[in-house]
């Protein structure tokens, strides 16, 4: 009769020792996932009681640029919300431009006033007539009312400046008729010799611009002698003097009046 064989009651130490890592390792794992979920709950569901503020500062990687209006102003929409991630160049807000549009149209509307008159001005100066003004093509743009106002006034201006030179000139004709008169005739004055002689005088140092009084047409000029201007007004009078008492001597005027 055959017999069982007897059961193998050996175990390798090799094999126990892997099989207790292998539990070990298991139960590890089991233990770290169960806190980890236990974490995740408890942060779900847990309230902090005590809070802790800090401060703190961002520092950029470039230059810091400052957000601001530098005349103050009305935000009128915010574009961007906190957290938000940015791009360069990107428009983060928009501020009521109505005060600072309105200073610019005021500024831009005086601008355009003086470039007209200044336009009118260096015409008058270079003697283009009024009708011949050629304005900026800004200014026919944005304001043409303002050339036709200045073409106008350059109208005006010109007949005003021919009135006053009409003035002048019957008053120059006037004395130059005194002239002639007071010396008989043997004096006869124009515009260019009276110029010429009073700048030969000033020159000459004879004579020097006066002072005008506090109410007198700037447009009026003055002279008087100057200390050398009268030596030499002497000297001419004693000239004439002395040729008129030889002239007497020589019985060349027959009658002589005092």
């Amino acid at each position: 009769m055959a017999t069982a064989p007897e059961p193998d009651y050996w175990v390798d130490p090799a094999d126990a020792d892997r099989k207790g890592f292998w539990i070990f390792g298991h139960l590890l794992l089991i233990t770290i996932a169960g806190m980890l979920i236990a974490f995740l709950v408890w942060a779900d569901n847990a309230v902090l009681d005590i809070v802790t503020r800090g401060q703190g500062k961002v520092i950029p990687s470039s230059t810091v640029q400052m957000i601001q209006n530098l005349e103050g102003g009305i935000m009128a929409d915010v574009l961007v919300h906190e957290g938000d991630l940015v791009e360069k160049d990107q428009v983060l807000l928009r501020i009521d431009n109505t005060t600072a549009q309105s200073n610019y149209d005021d500024l831009h509307s005086r601008y355009l006033s003086g470039l007209a008159v200044i336009t009118r001005l260096i015409a008058e100066i270079a003697g283009i007539s009024a009708d011949d003004i050629v304005f900026p093509e800004e200014l026919m743009r944005d304001a043409p009312e303002l050339a036709d106002d200045e073409r106008k006034n350059a109208h005006i201006r010109h007949d005003q400046l021919k009135a006053q030179v009409d003035v002048l000139h019957d008053q120059a004709t006037q004395k130059e008729q005194e002239v002639e008169q007071l010396t008989s005739g043997a004096v006869r004055l124009s515009t260019g010799t009276l110029y010429g002689i009073i700048k030969r005088l000033l020159a000459d140092g004879l004579i020097r611009e006066a002072a005008l009084a506090p109410n007198a047409d700037e447009r009026r000029r003055s002279y008087e002698l100057t200390a050398f201007g009268r030596d030499v007004a002497r000297a001419e009078a004693a000239r004439l003097e002395h040729t008129l008492a030889i002239a007497r001597r020589k019985a060349l005027f027959k009658h002589v009046t005092r």
